[in-house]
């Protein structure tokens, strides 16, 4: 009974000194987005070495995952929300990452080319983080190689919460191991009838918080500008599309598959390089396949494995539901293309052209 007692108090203690850190609260969301953006630097590469993947049983917790939290926890600002279920959490545990729990973590900056009228950070920003992860364990079979290819962009803003652009190519993942094989966009394609069983629980573990399960929305980002001053009418994107520039997407061909990918990736990311171009479709009812290039991603940093990154620093997500809610107009036209998606077996959209 003392020990287990003991034990609870040491683990409060943990949460406390962890929390105490700064990276969620008042006093954080008041800080200048260059201090945040510092502190938040100084915690990622602490420690460098990557934390395990959940196992199993931490797996099965998919099923009863609260995505909502993914979504509304926007007071915990830089730091993964606590649980707030008895079962089979246990109060004042932070939240683990079930899926993308091993990434590598490096400043960036975006760039706009200044040739189009969406707001707020898609004007441009300085002060960013963006952590490429992998879904879940790399597939490193010869018959069946396999890997899931995520990027999460962090944006810092002053005197209020970051803004947060999450993009995949699609839940399925890939037989490359190049990570820049493929386009990146932040709406996901959605599952088709022959899905697997464990892509289908994550799609329904989303679909409990948002009738857009695999579509992330980007109007928040077009709502603030970096020095944090409120966008009177946002204008986003409908879908953001992030191509691999031409020298990144060669880095890796034919790259052997192998459990530590991740690793070579952080080492590959070049500090002054574009790593990304960013592209943008403006409305459902454009040609997907022939969007307007609006900016860039340039990289400030290395790229590291980062314990803090995998266990610690949260990537909101925003509701689609919210973009729509500035644009119905576009709900006929998102709906459709959901639709399509499900009556493909494996739909994926089309890689813009490398040069």
């Amino acid at each position: 009974m003392v020990s287990t007692l003991a034990h609870g108090l040491l683990l409060i203690a943990l949460v406390v000194a962890t929390n105490a850190q700064g990276f969620h609260g008042a006093a954080w969301e008041q800080k200048s987005s260059p201090d945040k953006q510092d502190m938040l630097w100084k915690a990622t590469v602490a420690d460098t070495k990557s934390n395990e993947w959940p196992n199993v049983l931490e797996e099965a917790l998919l099923l009863v995952e609260q995505m909502n939290l993914t979504f509304d926890s926007v007071d915990w600002d830089e730091f993964m929300p606590n649980e707030i279920k008895t079962w089979p959490y246990k109060t004042g545990y932070a939240r683990t990452k079930l899926i993308h729990s091993q990434g590598v973590v490096a400043l960036v900056s975006w760039k706009s080319l200044g040739n189009h009228n969406y707001t707020g950070l898609f004007q441009g920003a300085t002060h960013g983080l963006m952590r490429l992860s992998l879904a879940g364990p790399p597939d490193t079979s010869a018959d069946s190689p396999n890997m899931g290819p995520g990027v999460a962009f962090k944006f810092l803003r002053d005197g209020m919460p970051a803004s947060q652009v999450i993009a995949m190519y699609q839940l399925g993942g890939q037989s490359s191991f190049n990570f820049f094989e493929h386009d990146l966009t932040n709406h996901v394609p959605d599952l088709g009838t022959s899905a697997p069983f464990k892509l289908r629980v994550i799609r329904e573990t989303f679909a409990a918080a948002s009738n857009w399960p695999t579509m992330i929305g980007v109007s928040e980002f077009a709502s603030f500008t970096q020095s944090g001053a409120a966008v009177p009418s946002p204008n986003a994107p409908f879908r953001v599309v992030f191509h691999p520039t031409t020298a990144y997407h060669q880095k890796f061909n034919n790259t052997t598959p192998k459990p530590d990918i991740l690793a070579d990736v952080g080492q590959a990311l070049i500090p002054g390089s574009t790593v990304y171009e960013v592209w943008a479709q403006d409305s459902p009812y454009n040609d997907p396949n022939d969007p307007q290039l609006i900016g860039t991603l340039v990289l400030n940093s290395k790229g590291f494995t980062s314990m803090f990154g995998d266990k610690t620093l949260f990537m909101r997500h925003v509701r689609m539901e919210d973009d729509l809610a500035l644009k119905p107009q576009w709900v006929a036209g998102a709906q459709a293309i959901i639709n399509n998606q499900q009556s493909v077996p494996q739909y994926h959209f089309q890689d813009l052209p490398w040069q």
